[in-house]
């Protein structure tokens, strides 16, 4: 009878953990805040502000987490363009849920994200031609789970469901 209530339990944990949304980073750096919604350098179709503008956007996410956290309903976003201008870089930084940033949707599905902890990303590298050894290197990225568009790729609520999970599975074959 206590293993089908273990059983039971665990069934209810994994959907309860599927279903909810996930919790997405949502800033941008301060060079984004002038013009952000119709600027022509980053992603396009942008449609909401970000929660805040600060230049922890670029690095350090966990600096931000009361102040630049959404629930998300879809993928996290992160987009950095970094201007590499002789060796000197400079950068641009968005991380957002896909869903609410976008008018378009997010050009991946579900199935293109092996699970949690992997991410679809994408890079580009253009030269620039009015600045001699220089180019800007876009780099996007979609993922899902919780602060998955962070600087970091591990995935705390993973985590969690994993060591949850096998401390039941120990209780089931030893009780």
């Amino acid at each position: 009878m206590l293993k089908c209530f273990l059983l039971f339990f665990i069934i209810i944990i994994s959907l309860t953990i599927s279903v909810k949304s996930i919790k997405c980073y949502s800033c941008a750096s301060k060079n984004m805040k002038q013009d952000f919604l119709t600027k022509n350098r980053g992603p396009k179709n942008r449609v909401q502000l970000p929660r805040l503008f600060d230049d922890s956007c670029h690095w350090d996410t966990w600096l931000l987490k009361d102040r630049g956290t959404v629930d998300c309903d879809g993928f996290c976003y992160k987009w950095q363009e970094a201007l590499n201008n002789s060796g000197s870089y400079s950068y641009m930084t968005i991380r957002a849920c896909s869903s609410h940033m976008f008018s378009t949707p997010a050009p991946i599905n579900a199935g293109d994200i092996k699970g949690p902890g992997h991410s679809y990303c994408s890079e580009q590298i253009k030269s620039l031609d009015c600045l001699a050894d220089s180019n800007l290197i876009d780099h996007q990225c979609w993922c899902q789970g919780d602060y998955c568009n962070s600087t970091s790729t591990i995935n705390y609520s993973s985590s969690i469901f994993i060591i949850l999970f096998s401390v039941l599975f120990i209780f089931i074959k030893f009780v």
